[in-house]
């Protein structure tokens, strides 16, 4: 008995340790408030165009990127009630991006088929109306004619989330940072290949909320 007291006891503090390790390596260096006003589709990537920076996530390997472009090009769109990005953050030493989104839907005048459809083609994760997805293999973009986008498919209510940069290094300068930011890819989109998936979500909620 006392032995198995005393495995059980290293077992939860190796358990802990692991826990403390993770999350000081896990370093968050600076948060912001970011405004998304465009949100879009081409060339099987999803961009968005923020007050901050400009986004671009690439879909590979079936991830939550591509289940997400599966999603908002299928007839479920129309369903959609609500969408929040929850989160934007950068890893400081690869530069590489990921965001965080919950949509949420509306069930109504769906059959038991089509939920089903609905659920199991999108997103593994779900809690009851709402999907979650982690959109990985992001990097930071130079929109050469995002002033162009934003005029022909700005977002009628703009999404708030936040910006966040961080490393899993235990220790970094941020002033090291600052002097080594990678360069941005200048890229042009041809507004003939964008979709605006959110875009339209957000005319049917004003049509359905309007008095």
């Amino acid at each position: 008995m006392k032995k198995m007291r005393l495995f059980i006891g290293m077992l939860i503090a190796t358990l802990l340790l692991g826990c403390v390790t993770a999350d000081q390596q896990y370093k968050e260096l600076s948060s912001k408030k970011e405004v998304i006003k465009s949100f879009f589709i081409a060339d099987n990537r999803i961009y968005a165009i923020g007050q901050l920076n400009s986004y671009q996530f690439n879909s590979k390997d079936n991830g939550d990127t591509a289940q997400l472009i599966k999603l908002l090009e299928s007839p479920y769109t129309k369903n959609i009630s609500f969408v929040k990005i929850d989160e934007i953050r950068k890893n400081v030493k690869s530069n590489e991006v990921e965001a965080f989104l919950s949509i949420y839907f509306n069930h109504k005048n769906l059959t038991k088929a089509q939920l089903d459809e609905l659920y199991n083609i999108n997103s593994p994760y779900r809690d009851g109306r709402r999907m979650f997805f982690s959109m990985n293999n992001g990097n930071l973009v130079d929109i050469k004619n995002k002033n162009e986008i934003l005029q022909k498919a700005k977002l009628i209510q703009p999404l708030e989330t936040k910006y966040v940069e961080f490393s899993n290094e235990k220790e970094i300068s941020i002033n090291k940072l600052n002097k080594e930011e990678a360069a941005l890819s200048a890229i042009i989109i041809p507004f003939a290949i964008i979709g605006l998936p959110f875009a339209i979500v957000e005319k049917v909620l004003t049509t359905v909320t309007s008095p």
